[in-house]
């Protein structure tokens, strides 16, 4: 996938963990989105996901491969509708 430019979205936080899958990310040179909900509803979570878009984007243009960025949701006190945050991951091959 990274080979053609795709970028991969997963809500899989075990592969933050995980030295096989980080060193897959590291050789293809990948860019990962992890999606972080604890249990939230999907609908939710692809509801935050577009309204971080913004965010999201700018992390895609400007992260040099292999990149990994958790997406989050925004915080209680923010207003419905906010974007969340993206905050970038260190990739450990």
């Amino acid at each position: 996938m990274a080979s053609r430019g795709w970028v991969v979205v997963t809500g899989d936080k075990a592969i933050l963990r995980t030295r096989l899958e980080m060193a897959a990310i590291g050789e293809s040179q990948a860019l990962v989105l992890v999606v972080i909900g604890k249990k939230a509803p999907v609908k939710e979570l692809a509801l935050n996901f577009v309204n971080t878009q913004r965010r999201i984007v700018r992390f895609v243009e400007t992260a040099e491969p292999p990149a990994i960025a958790k997406v989050y949701r925004p915080g209680p006190r923010e207003s419905p509708g906010s974007p969340g945050r993206v905050k970038p991951f260190p990739v450990r091959a």
